[in-house]
């Protein structure tokens, strides 16, 4: 049987202990340590908050109606605004669809049939990439800061503003147009 001593011991040993370190830098140091931190998290927040957001299947199946090739309803004028091209009977109707991705919807009509639709979305939107993810690889043209995609066996073209010229799949989408 341990005597009263080692049991004393043993209750010592299993106290947790506790070990502190202290570091002595300079406080300029420290503001560019903190600096540092606020910078890193203001970087990854957006980026995080970004990806977080899904974004479905197809952004435009709910607009399917809107679509080349549909014949245009007259009470569709009551949603859209329409103006008339009077030399060639051309008319051009856009709708701001709210609480959506889209800032504008845009229709060409000739002869009551819809031959183009233009999708204007907001800012931060949709990148090419997921452009690519839905519809492949596409054709791009760069010219000078604005790269033209353009999925030509799909007829679908997209407009995206580049900063240096060159082409990545993440540039942000302005606008998506089905011809």
């Amino acid at each position: 049987m341990p005597s009263a001593k080692v049991v004393r011991n043993e209750i010592r040993a299993s106290r947790p202990v506790e070990i502190r370190l202290t570091f002595k830098l300079p406080a300029r140091l420290w503001v560019v340590i903190i600096m540092f931190a606020v910078c890193l998290l203001a970087l990854t927040i957006p980026v995080a908050l970004s990806r977080s957001k899904a974004l479905p299947s197809d952004l435009f199946a709910d607009y399917i109606d809107f679509f080349p090739g549909a014949y245009w309803s007259m009470g569709l004028e009551r949603t859209f605004r329409c103006n008339v091209d009077v030399a060639t009977g051309v008319k051009y109707c856009f709708l701001r669809p709210p609480g959506t991705l889209f800032t504008n919807i845009g229709l060409t009509i000739v002869d009551n049939q819809i031959t183009r639709t233009t999708f204007s979305l907001y800012e931060n939107t949709l990148k090419a990439g997921d452009l690519a993810t839905l519809w492949g690889k596409p054709e791009v043209q760069i010219s000078g800061y604005i790269a033209y995609l353009d999925w030509r066996d799909q007829k679908i073209s997209a407009v995206a503003r580049t900063d240096d010229g060159r082409f990545d799949y993440s540039l942000l989408v302005s606008s998506v147009t089905f011809y």
